[in-house]
């Protein structure tokens, strides 16, 4: 439902629910007072007419041991009472005289009616509840007579015994068709209400929506790229400022845009960085990939032609630089520039990476640092050489033994000390069925949702289980074993993974 219909339905619903809480507590405000006042008349008129009622006599009458027609005085004191009360603002229709009955309600002794024999009322069990000896009031009662209120005085001798109770009808016909009259003029109020609301209820509430209407009308033309819109800002309510904020957010926005395109261009720089072929020496299978946490990363791997004097040679780098993002990345470049320059056929690769090292330091980037393991493979006899700075070692498999071994160094990572002088590792006899492992932390130290570290061990599992198989489906089981212990939390680190196999 829209929000002018529902702030419409607001005011309609406001204006009968104030309207009728105004009316019901009118109503019952004046049925109190109302009620009130012809209760108070009623006891007035029936104690006044207790004190005019001969004591004796009615204690005769009650007795049965009056003589005949003794009652005719007394009916005449009733009607003159109830004719002396028949007036517009109080209706006595019928004075009567009784006694309390032993189990209870009245017996009727003498009423206002000539014609009428004495007691021919007879019990009167809707009066249960009229004390004996006390002036009050009952509540309305209605028959088919109508509507009452009786009002009951004590009749007491000379000597203040009570002797019966004298009982005044009021008519109450006249209350309740004003009272009528009165839930009618409240419910009339009420569906006035309704009216006046609905007539202005939906002006006012295009009125009050339609500032909102047109701010989303301008988010909805900046959702669609139309990042020049303006939004009225001009009014001094929340729509106003609403307005207003959203004019400050559009320059961050086409800022934030622009940074997105520029990381996007980036991330396909980098991927187009990263060899998707390998040199044509290479005399075994290679597979080799790189998963970003981030849209660009701090890893990546290179595989370089070195063949020289006839000699084939193949050089793979892996590099892990300090954090992630675009400052890793721009360094990550950085790297794979100064190495590709310095690593040349034939030429010392410890001289290389002590060549780049000096470089990467006086580019000065802040704090950061590279760590890398450069391995350079004669692909005729399978020979082995390498220098680890400061990265973990490859991890070399043969499954003729079930046996790992590690090809690391203990060299520093790039760009820490200018002066630092790098080692040359090598190894013969790299076999045929022998795979080589080469990577950076984020595989080992990947985390579960419980915290808990993929760690080496499982890694060399996964070797040992997919060692028959070619380099692409051992570098695809570990990256699904790495999603599957994840479990759905995100990748936290940039993972590279080289893995060779003769």
């Amino acid at each position: 439902m829209l929000y002018r219909r529902k702030l419409a339905l607001a005011f309609m619903a406001l204006a009968i629910g104030v309207s009728g809480t105004a009316t019901g507590i009118l109503y019952a405000l004046a049925r109190h007072y109302l009620v009130g006042e012809i209760e108070s008349k009623a006891m007035s008129i029936a104690a006044t007419a207790s004190a005019l009622v001969d004591a004796d006599l009615q204690a005769k009458l009650a007795r049965g041991d009056a003589a005949p027609d003794a009652e005719v005085p007394l009916k005449r004191a009733l009607a003159a009472v109830r004719d002396a009360n028949r007036r517009r603002d109080v209706h006595a229709f019928f004075v009567y005289t009784a006694v309390h009955r032993p189990g209870g309600g009245l017996r009727t002794v003498v009423d206002d009616e000539s014609g009428r024999a004495l007691g021919s009322r007879g019990d009167l069990a809707e009066n249960d509840r009229i004390p004996v000896g006390t002036t009050g009031v009952e509540d309305l009662k209605s028959d088919e007579f109508g509507t009452w209120i009786s009002g009951y005085a004590p009749i007491r001798d000379a000597n203040g015994h009570v002797v019966g109770t004298l009982v005044v009808d009021i008519a109450a016909t006249d209350l309740l068709g004003r009272m009528r009259l009165l839930l009618g003029s409240g419910l009339g109020a009420i569906g006035a209400a309704l009216l006046l609301a609905l007539g202005l209820s939906l002006p006012l509430s295009r009125r009050v929506t339609r500032p909102l209407e047109t701010t989303v009308a301008a988010v909805n033309r900046i959702a669609a790229g139309d990042l020049e819109t303006r939004v009225d800002a001009s009014r001094a309510d929340e729509f106003g400022r609403l307005a207003d904020a959203l004019d400050s957010m559009l320059p961050k926005l086409r800022d934030h845009l622009r940074l997105r395109d520029s990381v996007h261009l980036a991330k396909e720089v980098q991927r187009n960085l990263l060899p998707t072929t390998w040199p044509s020496v290479a005399s075994f299978d290679i597979a080799a990939t790189s998963a970003y946490c981030d849209e660009i990363g701090g890893d990546y791997y290179d595989l370089l032609d070195l063949s020289s004097n006839g000699e084939p040679r193949l050089g793979i780098v892996v590099a892990d630089v300090a954090g992630h993002g675009v400052a890793a990345a721009l360094l990550m470049a950085t790297t794979r520039a100064i190495l590709r320059s310095r690593i040349r056929p034939g030429d010392s690769l410890a001289a290389a990476i002590g060549e780049a090292n000096r470089s990467i330091v006086a580019d000065r980037f802040s704090d950061r640092f590279v760590t890398l393991i450069a391995v350079v493979i004669d692909t005729g006899d399978l020979r082995l050489r390498w220098v680890s700075a400061g990265h973990e070692p490859a991890i070399l498999y043969d499954p003729a033994t079930d046996s790992f071994e590690e090809l690391g160094g203990r060299d520093i990572p790039l760009g820490v000390r200018p002066d630092w002088e790098y080692h040359e590792h090598a190894r013969e006899g790299w076999r045929h069925g022998q795979v080589i492992l080469i990577g950076t932390d984020g595989i080992w130290e990947t985390r579960d949702r419980d915290g808990n570290r993929f760690g080496k061990d499982a890694l060399r599992e996964i070797v040992r289980a997919n060692a028959d198989r070619p380099p692409r489906e051992i570098e695809d089981a570990t990256l699904a074993a790495l999603t599957r212990f994840r479990g759905g939390r995100t990748q936290e680190d940039d993972v590279t993974l080289v893995v060779l196999k003769a």
